[in-house]
């Protein structure tokens, strides 16, 4: 999937037409590489507009969260630096400036009161049924941003959708039914199913160990971080009933319920002496951490040494990116949390990743070599044959939409056959499958089921609108100059 993702990264691109809010709550992911100079210092000019630092490093955040989801998790920077995840922000700022010099041409503005409408709508920003400025403010500072920057975020969003507006898309009839048309096109199609087993392949240390020095770049190992690192155990704060009511009444809108709804104390008084304890932990933590910067530890602190990697962690994955990411002229990390302690980090050493010996990336090799080798015979054997094989034929005509297996083929692999024959401009051809199968196919057969569906006026929408956005912003791209400001980003 990476590697696919990385050929077709510029499809991948999100062009943010209209600036999304989905950034609240979901945390902020810095490079840092660019982060210089002043906070809101320009980045890069799109005619009468700037681009801010913290703009590129607010949509550089939301990339990273959309890509780590589509991850599970297993997403970090060096995969975002491979992906380009810093000029995919950057286009879209820009995409984003373009649509704003358009709107500022048309004297298009955005209200106080239209502002003022979508604050109060967003249920983010809600307590007990209603908007809390508190709240609001709260929500804000934990995502790294204020009243007014937020606000003015929110300002360009909402005079973009007013831009977006005057290009109302609509849907033809003659365009309907040219899509209906399409849609309704059913094949009856003979195949042939090849299987990896059809093929033998020579899995010999001499075949093996030819495939490895061909792709030894493939087979590294992990970069190292060579680390020393303090355990802080959890503290007990020993507060006191006045102790815990107070600081529960100053962070009560961190207590809430599956409900959402906040919690009244008796309720969340268990959190709360944990919250008070965690604190306290903490700032046992910084003293450590500050002792361990001045070289001036206890003697009875104990300095572990390890050597941490992406396979071999004995930390969070946040953890381990932390320590990848850190400065080497500054090598200490503050406290991390690791379950119910901290953990005070030095990064001591950065061992690059080296090609593994054969021996060692044997098995990997056999398993990469044996489904290259594999796919090659079953791409000649395909090839041989894909003019005149003899297969079976479907009893009914297949339209692109179905997903239904027949024999030899489940659901999945009926979808992607489907796809690569409508997608095709030839009667026969062959398509490989995710499941490692070929399948040789020739159309016997064509009709058209055309039917009324009410769902393809609005993909002629979709489609219509998508198209005329590209073509915009190419044309809006040649109407007003860009300027970039960072170096090694080009134009």
């Amino acid at each position: 999937m990476i590697t696919w993702m990385q050929r077709h990264r510029k499809y991948l691109v999100i062009t943010i037409w209209i600036s999304t809010i989905a950034f609240i709550g979901a945390g902020f992911v810095g490079w840092g590489q660019y982060s210089y100079g002043d906070k809101s210092g320009a980045v890069a000019q799109v005619g009468d507009v700037s681009i801010t630092n913290r703009e590129l490093q607010k949509t550089y955040s939301q990339l990273f969260s959309q890509y780590s989801q589509m991850f599970q998790g297993q997403f970090d920077q060096e995969q975002a630096k491979k992906f380009g995840l810093d000029k995919q922000a950057l286009r879209q700022l820009i995409d984003q400036a373009l649509l704003l010099n358009l709107a500022n041409s048309y004297n298009l503005e955005t209200t106080d009161q239209e502002v003022a409408a979508v604050l109060q709508s967003q249920n983010a920003f809600f307590e007990n049924g209603v908007f809390s400025k508190t709240l609001y403010q709260k929500v804000l500072k934990q995502n790294h941003l204020t009243p007014t920057e937020y606000e003015a975020d929110l300002r360009k969003s909402l005079l973009i959708q007013k831009l977006v507006r005057l290009f109302p898309t609509t849907a033809a009839p003659v365009e309907i039914d040219a899509f209906e048309t399409a849609l309704g096109i059913a094949d009856k199609i003979e195949y042939k199913v090849i299987t990896d087993d059809m093929v033998n392949v020579d899995i010999s240390d001499n075949a093996l160990k030819n495939y490895w020095e061909a792709h030894k770049n493939d087979y590294m190992t992990d970069r190292m971080y060579k680390i020393a690192y303090i355990e802080q155990a959890a503290v007990s704060a020993k507060s006191g009933e006045e102790e815990a009511r107070a600081y529960y009444e100053a962070h009560k809108h961190d207590f809430v319920g599956p409900d959402g709804k906040l919690l009244d104390y008796a309720t969340a008084k268990t959190a709360v002496m944990a919250a008070l304890n965690d604190k306290a932990t903490n700032k046992a933590a910084l003293r450590t951490y500050i002792a361990f910067k001045k070289e001036k530890l206890p003697a009875d602190i104990a300095v572990h040494e390890a050597v941490v990697s992406k396979q071999d962690n004995r930390f969070s994955t946040a953890t381990l990116q932390a320590i990848a990411q850190a400065d080497p002229l500054k090598p200490y990390l503050k406290p991390k949390k690791e379950g119910e302690r901290y953990v005070i980090i030095k990064r001591l050493e950065v061992i690059e990743p080296v090609a593994k010996s054969f021996k060692a990336a044997k098995a990997d090799i056999k398993e990469d070599y044996l489904r290259h080798a594999r796919n090659d015979k079953m791409l000649t054997m395909a090839k041989e044959q894909v003019q005149s094989f003899k297969g079976e034929t479907t009893g009914t005509y297949l339209k692109r939409s179905d997903t239904e297996g027949f024999n030899g083929l489940d659901s999945n692999d009926t979808k992607e056959l489907l796809s690569a024959i409508f997608k095709g401009n030839k009667s026969y051809g062959a398509a490989g499958l995710k499941s490692h199968k070929m399948v040789l196919y020739r159309i016997v057969d064509q009709k058209i089921e055309k039917q009324s569906d009410p769902t393809v006026a609005t993909a002629v929408m979709q489609t219509k609108s998508a198209l005329f956005n590209r073509g915009l912003i190419t044309a809006l791209g040649q109407r007003y100059e860009t300027k970039i400001f960072l170096e090694g980003f080009g134009q």
